[in-house]
């Protein structure tokens, strides 16, 4: 066997150098009635200045599309009394996403979306924060194209003895 089998093929080099997430940087979230990982946005961007450089200098993006998507239709009261108040709004962003790679600079499209105005246990919500949230998004599923995180994507996170074993690495 030689040295070489255990390197990364060069198209995988990124790849193997970001898939393992920090467990510090992760919470458990329930998100439209599924348990998931959720990824803290800023240590994403931490860990690709740390293989890219800089934003603006080794990686990037640009918005392309900001809209607001009609959604499911909202009622309030029962049978005869039932009234509509309107529709859900999501907001969705598709920004191109670019990386500077061995001085190449490539990019891709990709969308961000999430739930602006909707119907919550506590009546009709609306949230203020929700273009950030949605450009957050698209970076994070951007960067999860590159091999950020791939561990949470593919669903090893759902085991617990795989987690135990990533926090014991991080603690050695």
């Amino acid at each position: 066997m030689t040295e070489d089998m255990f390197k990364p093929k060069k198209n995988m080099r990124i790849w193997a150098e970001v898939e393992k997430t920090d467990t510090r940087y992760t919470k458990s979230a329930k998100v439209g009635g599924q348990q998931i990982t959720a990824l803290n946005g800023t240590a994403m961007i931490m860990k690709a200045t740390e293989v890219f450089g800089p934003v603006g200098f080794g990686f990037g993006w640009t918005v392309l599309e900001e809209r607001f998507d009609k959604g499911a239709e909202i009622f309030s009261g029962e049978g005869d009394k039932r009234a509509s108040l309107g529709h859900e709004l999501n907001h969705t962003v598709k920004i191109k996403f670019w990386a500077v790679i061995d001085g190449q600079r490539g990019e891709f499209e990709q969308y961000g979306c999430t739930q602006y105005l909707y119907k919550s246990k506590y009546g009709t919500t609306t949230d203020g924060e929700a273009p950030k949230k949605s450009l957050t998004d698209a970076i994070k599923k951007s960067l999860s194209m590159l091999g950020f995180s791939a561990d949470v994507f593919l669903g090893l996170f759902d085991d617990q003895n795989y987690v135990q074993s990533l926090i014991a690495e991080e603690a050695i």
